[in-house]
């Protein structure tokens, strides 16, 4: 009967790894939003180096945001 209310109590409190989980996923998503939100500044200037750089930030924004959820199904 102890062990079972020690039991009990253990499940209440979140495990490190539900913890680490979310604070890879938090700390990704937001830094991604960050990185797909800086292309919008490129592709709306009027210089076409400007645009195709911000082409290329948004690709690499996606890919970001694959390698973040692979990342934080790791965790």
């Amino acid at each position: 009967m102890i062990t079972q209310s020690q039991h009990s109590k253990e499940s209440l409190l979140p495990r490190p790894m539900d913890i680490a989980t979310t604070c890879v996923y938090g700390l990704s998503f937001l830094s991604a939003g960050l990185f797909m939100f800086l292309p919008l500044v490129n592709l709306l200037s009027p210089s076409p180096w400007q645009r195709y750089m911000g082409a290329i930030h948004g690709f690499a924004a996606l890919l970001a945001t694959v390698v973040i959820s692979y990342a934080g199904h790791l965790a």
